[in-house]
């Protein structure tokens, strides 16, 4: 097995790698239509980690990425885009990177995870309007006089 190809996860069978894949339903600019200078390019994920795995999740917020195939004929190549938010400078910043493998990717799934809290505690408060208006709406169907 070459170093590209996603390895099996010890717990499940399946490679961190490849559960990171997504299928969005709609794409997400690669380029900031107000600046050529936002964003940029990396040879691997570990370059990009370097630069922003312990960089301030407020100010580099990370909203999306895609890993992908790198193409058909080549399986078990893949690539990376991260998209993230400049939140204090209103600065929208993408992030291609080259390659990624199963080395990196426990790596890049603990960056993501780190996103993912800051985006839960910023959308918290729907959340939790949202519960109190399932659970009004259920009592209301239990209780249909009341």
């Amino acid at each position: 097995m070459s170093a590209q190809e996603p390895t099996p996860n010890a717990d499940c069978g399946v490679s961190v790698l490849t559960e990171l894949l997504a299928q969005h339903p709609y794409y997400c600019s690669g380029s900031n239509y107000y600046s050529n200078e936002a964003g940029a390019s990396w040879e691997t994920m570990t370059d990009f980690l370097a630069e922003f795995e312990d960089a301030d999740e407020d100010m580099n917020l990370v909203f999306r990425w895609d890993i992908r195939q790198r193409d058909d004929d080549n399986p078990g190549r893949y690539y990376a885009e991260v998209f993230m938010m400049h939140q204090r400078k209103g600065i929208f910043s993408p992030h291609h990177i080259k390659h990624i493998n199963e080395d990196e990717a426990a790596r890049f799934r603990a960056y993501l995870e780190k996103h993912w809290a800051t985006l839960k505690a910023m959308w918290e408060p729907l959340t939790a309007n949202a519960e109190l208006t399932e659970r009004r709406a259920e009592a209301d169907q239990n209780n249909p006089g009341a």
